[in-house]
């Protein structure tokens, strides 16, 4: 398994203790060893230790002591009613938030909308009668502003210096067919 962020184990820690617990009560070293087979290996006694007294302090375990076999006694941790109940609420829980996550970063989802909420589209294209030519030099230029951290679609990208190829001008509105649709989106310039 790939490194897994440290605030991540943490934060889930006491839903992993608690599903690891669901159906046998174990000792923290048993544990230990069933984060590790699950893949979290980085749990450490010095992590896990602390999460087992919160979850009983908080009433989802419980703690018995074991007499050892020729040794000391071991603490055993136990799901109680109330930890069950709690495991159910925060598994709910957590699959609607992982379903979240996936749906926002993975890497087959739809391209994101444009910032006027429309899906890609060319807003701007009938905004001056222009063809199907101007409106692929337009949305080439567009593509080449918003690399350079212009504002996209909508003609008022900024001026920077990869902002265009030396026809687009600074902003990425080169030409007098651009500049218009550019004042005329915004419903103030001579195409209103």
């Amino acid at each position: 398994m790939a490194d897994t962020n440290p605030a991540w184990v943490r934060a889930a820690l006491p839903l992993c203790l608690l599903g690891a617990l669901r159906h046998e009560e174990s000792y923290g070293y048993a544990l230990l060893q069933q984060l590790a087979a699950a893949g979290l290996e980085s749990v450490k006694p010095a992590t896990l230790y602390p999460a087992l007294t919160r979850l009983a302090e908080e009433g989802a375990v419980e703690v018995n002591w074991r007499a050892g076999e020729g040794g000391p006694g071991r603490k055993c941790y136990r799901i109680t009613p109330a930890g069950l109940d709690r495991l159910e609420a925060e598994w709910a829980a957590w699959r609607g938030f992982g379903a979240a996550v996936s749906r926002l970063v993975a890497a087959d989802t739809a391209p994101p909308p444009a910032s006027d909420g429309t899906a890609g589209s060319d807003r701007t294209g009938e905004a001056d009668g222009g063809g199907d030519t101007d409106r692929a030099a337009r949305s080439a230029r567009s593509d080449r502003s918003d690399r350079a951290g212009g504002a996209g679609e909508d003609g008022a990208a900024g001026a920077g210096p990869a902002a265009g190829d030396g026809a687009d001008g600074a902003g990425g509105a080169g030409d007098a067919g651009d500049r218009a649709v550019a004042a005329g989106a915004s419903g103030t310039g001579p195409g209103t």
